[in-house]
């Protein structure tokens, strides 16, 4: 059995290295700016899917580019340059490699801002840590509503997108 598990841990870790590959390819493809205004919509669409798969599996620079943007935006909060369709991935990338200064300034944002799909995107970038501590904090904020933190209609989307981040399933 041993065996069996040892063996499927090599299967994932091939199919990650091969998927790894061909989204590179893609990526460079396509990367993080449209070609021209008259750009066709599917192009944007495949772009978007293109930029969270690298995100989401760790593409070097793919994750070095959104940090460059976002510490921009970190430095000039006031002034956020980050093309609505990127911050999310930019925000959860940063998120996840980030610090608790970080998060702090992300929750601030989240806080302030009257923009419901800023909001949104604040509140999935935030459940991306991968700090545990913080994953608590966050499932407590969203569970006690006395506290009121977490706005009540974002609370019932919040404790499902921390259900899915790995770090939190134990939690949830």
């Amino acid at each position: 059995m041993l065996t069996t598990s040892y063996s499927n841990i090599n299967i994932y870790k091939q199919w990650r290295s091969d998927l790894i590959d061909l989204i590179r390819s893609i990526y460079t493809y396509f990367d993080w700016n449209s070609r021209s205004m008259s750009e066709k919509w599917i192009d944007t669409v495949y772009r978007n899917v293109i930029l969270s798969t690298a995100y989401q599996y760790s593409l070097k620079s793919c994750t070095d580019y959104a940090q460059q943007l976002f510490q921009e935006c970190f430095n000039h909060p006031s002034n956020n340059t980050i093309e609505i369709n990127y911050r999310k991935i930019v925000y959860c990338t940063n998120m996840r490699l980030g610090s608790r200064t970080l998060f702090q300034c992300l929750f601030h944002q989240y806080q302030i801002t009257n923009d419901t799909e800023e909001i949104s995107r604040l509140q999935s970038a935030l459940i991306c840590t991968q700090d545990i501590q913080l994953i608590r904090y966050l499932l407590e904020i969203h569970f006690n509503s006395n506290l009121n933190i977490i706005q009540q209609n974002d609370i019932l989307s919040g404790i499902r997108l921390i259900c899915r981040n790995l770090i939190g399933i134990n939690d949830c």
